[in-house]
This record gives C-alpha cells, sequence and structure tokens, in this order.
C-alpha cells in the first residue's frame, strides 16, 4: 500500500553572493512501507542536495525514526525529480541543499480519505504530480539555498561522476580523458605521472596546468624532472565528485603554473555504506577497492582504500601502487563547518621506454618490445588537510592549512648510448621534497549597485625543501644535477563581484605572488649558494551578459605566470617569471536541467616557454609562443538514466620567437591541433525485483588527437580509441565487463623526433615512439550494504 508524501521549501534570504528560486519538484512517488501499513502516518525528515539538473544527491536522514522506515524513505528520495534552483537574474541553475519531509501514510487515514472521497480512487496512492502538493503548517522549515560560484569564461566545464563512470577509469590521471580539450599520454611506465596536452599546451607532466585536489595543490615546483610535476596516481578514482576545469587564467585564486588553466578535483564517496570492488582483467590486471561513508554525514565524508597492479602489456610494464584518503566534513553549528583530509600513496613501476618508429615498421620486431628492460621508479606521497570554515547570509570565510611529504625516483634512457657509447645513457632522478603550506579567504556581501554584489580577499602561502639529484645510473661519470632548494610563495588577492545592470555582471580583481628562491647546488666550482626572488602581478577581468534566462556571453583576460626551475637562477637575480595574457570570447547556454553547451575562441600570448629536450630529459627554455583556438562542449542529461558529453577543441600552436632549435611561425611541438572526446552513459532500469530495482549500464568513450606537430617539421600520427562498458546492478551487487581500446588499435602514445644511439644512423635525427597499449578487459564484481 503506497503512502503519500508532504515536501516544503522556503528560503532564507540571499545565498551568499546570489538572489536563488528555490528547487521545485516534478516527480516525488511516495515512499513505500517497508513491510505492512502502520495504523497512523509517520513522517522522515531528509536534508537532500539538488543538483543543476534537477537530481537528488546527498541525502541524509536529519532525525532517525527506524531503520527500516528511514531506508525506505532515503530510497524513494533518491528517484525525485526537481526543476533545480535557479539564480534570479541569470536564470542559471544551481545547486541547493534543502529539507524534506516523506510520508508515509497510515491505514487509518487513508481509510478516512477512503470514506470522504468523491471517487472510486480516493485513499489509493496517487500518480505522481507536477505541482507540489500542499504541506502540513507543522512541517515548514527554513532551508539554505547555496550557490555555486558562476563560471569565469565561456569555456569553464564541469565533469561530474555520472560522466566520468562512463567507461572505465584506472587512475586519477585517467579521470582527466573526460575533459573536454585534454589528453593524456604515458611514455614511462604506469606510476609516472602522465604527460598531459591541454588547449594547444604541451603541459607535459604540470608546468602549464595548475592542479587542485580537495583543495591541496599537486604541481611540484623545481622538480627536477619537470617543473610544475604533478602525479595523480594517488587519487582513488571512485572518491572524486566532480572536476572543473578553467581553462585561462581568469580568476584571482589562480596562482602559479595556471598558464593553460586549472583543475579542481571535489572529493565525495557516492552511495552510504560499504562499497567493496574486485578486478580482475587482461595482462594480469588486478584492484580491489574498499569504501565507506557513513549515513547522515553527506558525500564529503568518506574513507577509501584502493590496491592495483599489474603485469604490463609488454617487457617491463609491470606496475603497482597502493592508496588510502579518508576525509571528513561535518558541521559544528549552524554556521561553522570543518574538513579533515588526508592521503597516502605508495608506488612501484617498470618502464619500457621509446622504440624506433622504423623497428614497428619491421614485420620481424615485436611492437611491445624495449631496448632498456631496466627503467622505472617508485613514488610515495603522503598529505593532510584541515579547513574550518564559517558562512552566514552575509559572510564566507575559511582557513586551510596543509602538509605534504613526497618522493620520486625515476630511471630512464631517451638516447641509448648516444652519449656514454661504453656504458650507455641510462640516468637516474630523485626529487624528495616537503611542503607546508596555507589558504584562506574571507568574501563580504557589499550591495552597492545589486543585493548580489560581493567582495573576496584571500591568502595562499608555500613553503617547500626539495633536495634533488639527476646522475648516470651505472654510477659512473659525474651528475648532471645535485642541488637542495627552498622556495617560498606568498600570495593576496582581491576579487570584486558587480552587477550594474540586472543584465550584466562584472568580475574583476588582481593577484600578487611573491616567490623567494635559494639553491645550494652541490656541483658548482664556488659555495653554490644562490639566491633570488621577485613579485608578479596578475590582474584578471570577466564581463557577463544575459542575454536570454538561457544564454549569456563572457568575455574574460587574465595575466598568469608560471615560476621559473630555481637551478637556473643566478644570485641575486630578480626572478623571471613566464607570463601568459589569456583572452577568451563566448557563450554558454543552458536549457535546465537537461542541455548546456558552450562555444568559445580563445588566444594565449606567451613571454616565453619550455619544450622538452630528449638529449637532457628535461624541459629547455625556447622562445615566445601563440595560440589561438576555438572549443565547443555539449552536455545532456535526459532523465536519470542518460547521459552524454562531447567536447572538441582546435587549437594553434606557433613561436612567434627564434633560437637555435625553433623558428617563429613554428608549430609547437608535440600538441595536438584538434582534440575530441566524447562520453555516453546510459543506465536504465530494466526491471523491478524483490523490492529491488535491475539497472543496467552501458558506456561508451570516444578518443581522437588529430595532426600531432614534431620537431624538424615533422607531423605525428592521428590516434583513435575506443572504449566500452556493460554492467548489470540489482540491490547491493554490481556485476561490471569494461573494455579499453576496444577496437584493438595499433596507435603510437607518444612520438618525438631526435638524434639517439639505437641503432645505426645514431647522428641523424629519427622518430622515436611509446606505444599505446592494446585491447584490453577488466571484469569486476562490485557489493554494497
Amino acid at each position: 500500500m503506497g503512502a503519500l508524501m508532504a515536501f516544503t521549501v522556503t528560503t532564507t534570504g540571499p545565498a551568499g553572493a546570489h538572489d536563488v528560486a528555490p528547487p521545485i519538484p516534478w516527480h516525488h512517488p511516495a515512499p513505500s512501507w517497508p513491510g505492512p501499513p502502520g495504523p497512523h502516518d509517520v513522517v522522515v525528515a531528509l536534508l537532500i542536495t539538488v543538483d543543476r539538473h534537477g537530481q537528488v544527491h546527498d541525502v541524509a536522514v536529519e532525525a532517525m525514526v527506524r531503520p527500516a522506515l528511514d531506508a525506505a524513505a532515503v530510497a524513494a528520495v533518491r528517484n525525485w525529480r526537481f526543476r533545480p534552483a535557479r539564480d534570479v537574474a541569470s536564470g542559471r541553475p544551481v545547486p541547493a541543499r534543502i529539507r524534506v519531509i516523506a510520508r508515509f501514510r497510515g491505514v487509518g487515514t487513508a481509510a478516512a480519505k477512503a470514506r470522504g472521497a468523491n471517487d472510486m480512487t480516493a485513499g489509493a496512492p496517487r500518480a505522481p504530480s507536477s505541482e507540489m502538493p500542499a504541506a502540513d503548517v507543522d512541517d515548514m522549515r527554513d532551508v539554505t539555498v547555496r550557490a555555486s560560484a558562476p563560471a569565469r569564461s565561456a569555456s569553464e566545464t564541469v565533469r561530474r561522476r555520472d560522466i566520468l563512470d562512463a567507461t572505465l577509469k584506472q587512475s586519477g590521471s585517467e579521470l582527466l580523458e573526460a575533459i573536454p580539450g585534454l589528453a593524456i599520454t604515458q611514455h614511462s611506465g604506469a606510476g609516472k605521472g602522465h604527460q598531459i596536452y591541454f588547449r594547444g599546451f604541451d603541459a607535459v607532466h604540470g608546468q602549464d596546468l595548475e592542479m587542485v585536489v580537495g583543495g591541496l595543490p599537486i604541481n611540484e615546483v623545481s622538480n627536477v624532472h619537470g617543473q610544475g610535476y604533478a602525479d595523480l596516481h594517488f587519487v582513488i578514482p571512485e572518491t572524486v565528485a566532480r572536476i572543473t576545469a578553467a581553462p585561462g587564467a581568469f580568476d584571482p585564486r589562480q596562482g602559479d603554473f595556471a598558464v593553460a588553466g586549472t583543475l579542481r578535483f571535489d572529493l565525495g564517496l557516492d552511495e552510504e555504506g560499504f562499497t567493496t570492488k574486485g578486478s580482475y582483467g587482461s595482462f594480469g590486471t588486478r584492484r580491489a577497492f574498499v569504501g565507506f561513508r557513513p549515513a547522515g554525514l553527506g558525500d564529503g565524508s568518506f574513507a577509501a582504500f584502493e590496491h592495483w597492479g599489474t603485469d604490463g602489456f609488454g617487457p617491463a610494464r609491470a606496475g603497482q601502487r597502493t592508496n588510502a584518503m579518508g576525509q571528513l566534513n561535518v558541521a559544528l553549528g549552524d554556521h561553522v563547518s570543518t574538513r579533515v583530509l588526508a592521503t597516502f600513496h605508495a608506488g612501484r613501476f617498470d618502464s619500457a621506454g621509446v622504440v624506433l618508429q622504423r623497428d614497428l615498421e619491421d614485420s620481424n620486431f615485436d611492437r611491445f618490445s624495449t631496448y632498456d628492460p631496466e627503467q622505472g621508479g617508485a613514488t610515495s606521497r603522503a598529505q593532510l588537510l584541515g579547513e574550518i570554515a564559517y558562512e552566514d547570509d552575509d559572510w564566507r570565510a575559511a582557513m586551510a592549512p596543509f602538509f605534504v611529504r613526497r618522493t620520486l625516483r625515476l630511471q630512464f634512457n631517451f638516447t641509448g648510448d648516444l652519449v656514454d657509447p661504453e656504458r650507455g645513457d641510462n640516468a637516474e632522478q630523485h626529487n624528495d621534497f616537503t611542503t607546508l603550506g596555507l589558504r584562506g579567504f574571507l568574501r563580504r556581501r557589499l550591495p552597492w549597485l545589486s543585493p548580489s554584489d560581493h567582495i573576496e580577499v584571500g591568502v595562499h602561502a608555500r613553503h617547500d625543501l626539495i633536495d634533488q639529484r639527476h646522475e648516470p645510473s651505472h654510477g659512473g661519470g659525474p651528475a648532471f644535477v645535485d642541488a637542495a632548494v627552498t622556495a617560498t610563495n606568498v600570495a593576496g588577492y582581491a576579487d570584486l563581484s558587480l552587477r550594474p545592470w540586472s543584465r550584466l555582471r562584472l568580475r574583476g580583481g588582481v593577484r600578487v605572488d611573491g616567490l623567494a628562491f635559494d639553491v645550494r647546488d652541490r656541483l658548482a666550482d664556488d659555495t653554490g649558494e644562490r639566491a633570488a626572488a621577485g613579485v608578479h602581478v596578475g590582474p584578471k577581468v570577466t564581463a557577463d551578459v544575459v542575454i536570454t534566462p538561457h544564454l549569456r556571453a563572457l568575455a574574460s583576460y587574465g595575466k598568469g605566470f608560471r615560476s621559473p626551475q630555481a637551478r637556473s637562477l643566478a644570485d641575486g637575480e630578480s626572478t623571471p617569471f613566464t607570463d601568459t595574457h589569456a583572452f577568451e570570447l563566448g557563450v554558454r547556454y543552458r536549457l535546465r536541467p537537461s542541455l548546456h553547451v558552450s562555444a568559445a575562441g580563445f588566444a594565449s600570448l606567451l613571454s616565453d616557454d619550455l619544450v622538452f629536450n630528449e638529449r637532457t630529459s628535461r624541459n629547455e627554455a625556447v622562445p615566445s609562443t601563440l595560440r589561438v583556438g576555438g572549443a565547443l562542449d555539449l552536455e545532456q542529461r535526459l532523465g536519470a538514466d542518460f547521459v552524454q558529453a562531447f567536447g572538441v577543441t582546435y587549437t594553434r600552436a606557433s613561436f612567434r620567437g627564434s633560437d637555435l632549435r625553433f623558428t617563429a611561425g613554428d608549430l609547437v611541438p608535440f600538441v595536438p591541433q584538434l582534440l575530441l572526446r566524447s562520453d555516453i552513459a546510459f543506465r536504465p532500469v530494466l526491471a523491478r525485483r524483490w523490492r529491488r530495482d535491475l539497472r543496467a549500464h552501458v558506456g561508451v568513450g570516444v578518443d581522437y588527437l588529430f595532426r600531432r606537430p614534431l620537431p624538424f617539421g615533422e607531423i605525428g600520427s592521428d590516434v583513435l580509441v575506443f572504449d566500452a562498458s556493460i554492467g548489470l546492478r540489482m540491490g547491493e551487487i554490481e556485476l561490471r565487463v569494461d573494455a579499453q581500446n576496444l577496437l584493438d588499435a595499433a596507435f603510437n602514445d607518444s612520438e618525438f623526433v631526435y638524434a639517439s644511439g639505437f641503432g645505426p644512423e645514431s647522428s641523424l635525427p629519427r622518430r622515436h615512439v611509446s606505444v599505446g597499449p592494446p585491447l584490453g578487459v577488466l571484469g569486476t564484481l562490485v557489493l554494497r550494504r
């Protein structure tokens, strides 16, 4: 026997910096009694989050009644659908945290209604209505509706869990494949940071792309393997709720390495209770995952463990890692909350390195062979962040100190025996660093021109202690690098948001970064002590125009920077920064809750740049560059069962100056000119048995990389890869099969052109490649309780 439900929402006024209309329910099936109906009505109060698409997330029982009734209420409310909350001025849908009442109708109440009804259906369960039912006066509660910050550029995108999970993602780095305009490659083993291409930038391992996970900065200052090195293998994929990709340098919160843009990972576990997964598949790949989310605390509180390993799809490709992550996010009162995040990671891996393209074309050569099996490395990471936050109608503030300890060891050989014919060119790098830091901000609503005007000021500080070496791995010959670096970055910013007209919002600010470096070079002939310091000032501005309730136009400008490698600085030098001037103009269209489309043109000018030099195995300085292009992104949801995302980006990246390696007008090497990514997930309910839905999962992912420029005017091969996933879930049990590179395409993951000692004609530049993985299948059993 069914039951009616009551739903009530009122707002407490402006939410932060925005006037917000609350969500409206349009599909709200009544909860079913978990057994025979009782004699009286029972109500369960719940706190839920309604996202921008009207879907329900983060369901928590506010006041427990009975375990069986609480569980039935949560299950029913998860299937409710809403017209989402919206920003009153722009009409833009925003997420909302609200209270709802699920009412179990008792037998006596239903019988009384039946006796007084005028039609034969009185007292029976009502079909879902598109109108909000009337609520009892006693059910009325105040609810705070919060709006997330508006996009700072037309092409800013968010990829949520339903898209990230469309196909298999085996690491935090692989989650980035779902970001439009971004591609990753892996030429040095399964435990090293991926090489990242984003909107015309070869960000290598992070030099041009700021990355933040749960508030923790990931890029490493003055890493011996590459400036801005960022390794995401510590991220457990199931713990990522969404990734925000903010291209350009348009936000004052963006700091060092935000040249191409910023990637922010928000963490959260999807379902309450325990989730365990066991996976096994091709090439001896195995994985175990255990996650726990306590009831009533929201998806931001969780603990997770992961162990992953593989024998590899060829020689020297084995690897394994172990991760643990935990986050606790709790309210200390009506306005104060606290959050603690801790992560631990350890891994080791082998690397096959590169082979000559010419050898791959020889039918007697195994495509997955290696010239040097003694390559690979090991990594570890421990991180801790604590945050205290305050929020009311007029003020928001937060302070978050953090600690990071990280080690990296790499052994590699890009050039065979070109430099050392007797012992070979195999080299080893060590980079150990410890970081102490602090982030904080204070925002106040200042209704100068409109009720939603506000100002925010913030600080960012980090202090890095780095020890690094780069030397021949055979032990002979002098070291290339042996240094200790101390780096300090102290920054402050101000950001002002004004609405001079109901259809126009102006956001602008400035960020000032002071950086100081102290280097102790153990290889220098003199004392080896060098110190340098500098200041960078970065203005930012965005104009956001509401054309219609669904269509907005945005124009953005920002100045960002990349800090230099500390070892390159002279004593007393004013720190030279790589400046970027970023411009973007575009539109965003949103038909809530089902469709979002953005289109933008952009340009970035860099004062100087870095390009990978295979001979030194480091990024070396090159002249200034220019990137011009366009981006299109589409995201569509049809109910709760179907979601698709499609992004295509074209960029022409060229040199504006000349040096010994490159000439003005040459294309910047390694950067694909056209990137296409598509993700589709279909999760229909096939049947209902034993009070559980039988739900299918079908997912498809497509990556296409077109025209990759290489040194010496060559163009690399294109890449087209399909991934797919199928699965069935009934209640607590799920079976899933994932395939990567479904069509078993033979493709080159990375391509380079340089001279090496692999084979004859070592003095001539030749194409070297690392091959991509073949078809791989992974089966997974999931148990939940």
